[in-house]
């Protein structure tokens, strides 16, 4: 027999105490409703949301030109305010 420790735990198993087979039954249950949530958020998108609609969307390819674009440009940067320093 396994005992609640936890009000968690006792609203989980729905009592304090609970045997080790109706346990393992319960933690396949909830194990088999978990993967079957995340097959169907894989393969529809999460709440009907979808990587490709967000990233065909033009303003989140615009702040990554821009993202890439300041990241390419502060070497330069650096390089001329160390050069302008030495000078």
């Amino acid at each position: 027999m396994l005992t609640a420790l936890t009000s968690n735990t006792k609203q989980m198993i729905s009592g304090d105490e609970i045997s080790t087979e109706a346990f393992q039954v319960l933690l396949v249950e909830e194990n088999e409703s978990i993967e079957g949530n995340a097959e169907e958020g894989m393969m529809n998108g999460a709440d009907g949301y979808s990587d490709e609609e967000e990233s065909n969307k033009p303003t989140s390819n615009t702040n990554r030109l821009i993202g890439f674009t300041v990241l390419a440009i502060l070497p330069f940067g650096y390089w001329f305010l160390k050069r302008r320093k030495a000078t």
